[in-house]
């Protein structure tokens, strides 16, 4: 879960970009945002990334991520049968 708008022009997505990469691997992502704008939420979406907007309730958050993380493990143990 990582903020949009990070330092020198630096966005949410290309740390999520980074780190996936860094890591070989992926993994259910969140961005935490005040800009509703479309430009985000698509961008976003192409690449796989689920968006909050700010405020946040706690509740959504934890829901959001039990959601990815259960959607995460129900993948992975069909990917090994």
């Amino acid at each position: 879960m990582t903020d949009y708008n990070l330092n020198d022009g630096y966005t949410g997505i290309d740390a999520i970009r980074t780190f996936q990469s860094h890591w070989q691997h992926t993994m259910p992502t969140i961005i935490v945002t005040a800009d509703t704008s479309t430009k985000i939420a698509r961008r976003a979406e192409e690449e796989g990334i689920a968006v909050v907007y700010k405020p946040a309730r706690p509740a959504k958050l934890r829901a959001l991520l039990l959601h990815l993380l259960q959607t995460k493990e129900s993948s992975e143990l069909a990917s090994a049968d």
